[in-house]
């Protein structure tokens, strides 16, 4: 099979406790499971299959050999206390549909000691068998089956079109249907899909109806440049975040800009604020903080807050590009929560009060405060502001710093696209400006650096896009761009 199509897709869903499947559908196999937190358990299944090369039980080990094409769906239930019956109910609902199964250890014996049968090849077991036998709560059993019946099947004939089991599809039908599942994965913000290197996936392409969901507007270049001064203005790229995809961080950072604003204390000393929640209907001084790894944070913000000539000082807005490139889409699964994204039936007030009850429980995954000058007392985030995520740790558990740009306005930019953004990449017209005075095409610039201060020829740029105009997709977004206040970048303080 194409490598393309070697991927779990995993449904994001609401925290809660239930049965999930684990589903290969090529192989017409199904792992079930029981667990009072789906999120932590996914995370422990696919650390098991992708990070911990050495880690995990038989199950774990046999969905490992067989990752490359498996879809995770959960299922939520009415009786809570029966989750092992369920459980149960599940793996004979997937066995009448023409499933093995992938419970079982090393020996595909079963750690309850009740299960042996079911697991087995056996075609002959029926449903009276596993009701007297297995089942816990016989009392709820045939209600509790019916239910997980119901859900199973129904789900799987919407998404699958599988009405009648998997026996009566033959290996082409059923790779036919697993293209076009995973084309759903790549493409559709309710899916994570993870490929088998181990690393986590956010949707491919942002679109024009996701802009107007997030409340962003679009800009063209020309009139962008005559707002704007762009003698100096920084270049991040950005994607998936810890597990946190680009339309959650987007909604969250609109939602912060409309809730905070900026405070001066000090009209002869500009960099004397404070980010407060705003109290009134308008909001003039809106604000949120767009955090990354610190990399040369005093040399950027000195030079964003000069005129090119080095001397004169500059303290009007400037601008952050943010082209959202396929580089910026993963992240490895041993540094990602699934619990930071907003789940499909969850609104964004819902997420607010879900990630505030996570930050006071764990604090891992989230900033403290900010300060202004490294040397500065911490100051604290405002109560309305949605929690400041960061990542805290590389990947050998070092402690890293962390900074964060002021931005007070986004935009999406109309001319561009996926095509005509490598024209621009790839030309003289946004050179990287470099303390070592090593300036060079932001196509040759370090590509591992979170972000980078640029020039732009603004006249060159135009003609650019003016020259490679293409027939763009209607919906395509390929970047956006934010607004900086100044002081423009601030210390962010993880612990």
């Amino acid at each position: 099979m194409d490598k393309k199509y070697k991927v779990i897709g995993i449904h994001i869903k609401k925290r809660t406790s239930g049965v999930y499947v684990f589903m290969n559908i090529l192989k017409r196999r199904v792992y079930v499971g029981q667990t009072s937190d789906n999120s932590e358990r996914f995370e422990q299944h696919l650390k098991a299959m992708f990070v911990n090369s050495n880690e995990g039980n038989g199950t774990n080990k046999k969905l490992k050999q067989d990752c490359e094409t498996i879809e995770v769906e959960f299922f939520d239930v009415n009786n809570k206390s029966d989750l092992f019956d369920y459980e149960t109910a599940l793996m004979y609902v997937c066995r009448e549909n023409g499933f093995k199964l992938y419970n079982g250890g090393d020996d595909d014996n079963d750690d309850t000691g009740r299960r042996e049968k079911l697991i087995s090849d056996d075609s002959n077991i029926k449903w009276e068998y596993c009701k007297k036998n297995i089942i816990y709560n016989e009392k709820n059993a045939d209600e509790n089956y019916e239910e997980i019946k119901e859900k199973f099947n129904t789900w799987f004939s919407d998404e699958y079109g599988i009405n009648d089991g998997v026996a009566n599809k033959n290996d082409e039908e059923l790779e036919c249907i697993w293209k076009e599942r995973v084309d759903l994965f790549k493409t559709n913000e309710n899916y994570y899909w993870v490929s088998s290197v181990g690393k986590i996936n956010g949707s491919k392409t942002l679109t024009i109806n996701d802009m107007e969901a997030c409340g962003i507007q679009g800009i063209g270049i020309e009139e962008l440049f005559k707002q704007y001064n762009t003698e100096y203005a920084m270049w991040s790229t950005f994607g998936l975040y810890i597990g946190q995809g680009p339309l959650t961080i987007l909604k969250t950072k609109k939602h912060d800009i409309q809730n905070l604003e900026l405070e001066r204390l000090n009209e002869c000393n500009d960099r004397d604020f404070i980010i407060k929640n705003n109290e009134s209907e308008r909001n003039d001084n809106g604000i949120c903080f767009w955090s990354l790894k610190t990399y040369g944070l005093d040399f950027k913000r000195n030079r964003l807050a000069c005129h090119e000539n080095g001397k004169d000082l500059f303290r009007e807005k400037r601008l952050l590009f943010l082209p959202y490139t396929s580089s910026n889409k993963t992240v490895n699964l041993d540094a990602v929560s699934l619990e930071l994204e907003i789940r499909e039936d969850e609104d964004l007030e819902e997420y607010f009060k879900r990630l505030k009850n996570m930050q006071k429980n764990d604090n891992n995954y989230f900033a403290c405060g900010y300060k202004i000058e490294e040397k500065d007392g911490e100051k604290d985030f405002p109560e309305n502001m949605f929690p400041e995520i960061v990542s805290k740790y590389t990947k050998t558990g070092r402690k890293k710093g962390n900074m964060a740009f002021l931005i007070s306005e986004f935009y999406y930019l109309k001319d561009i696209d996926s095509k005509n953004i490598r024209s621009i990449k790839n030309s003289d017209c946004i050179m990287t400006v470099s303390d070592l005075g090593d300036d060079k095409p932001i196509s040759d610039a370090y590509s591992a650096a979170p972000c980078h201060l640029v020039k732009i020829d603004s006249e060159n740029l135009v003609d650019i896009l003016k020259s490679k105009k293409s027939k763009k997709p209607d919906n395509d977004v390929a970047m956006l761009v934010a607004v900086l206040e100044y002081p423009y970048i601030v210390y962010i303080v993880n612990s």
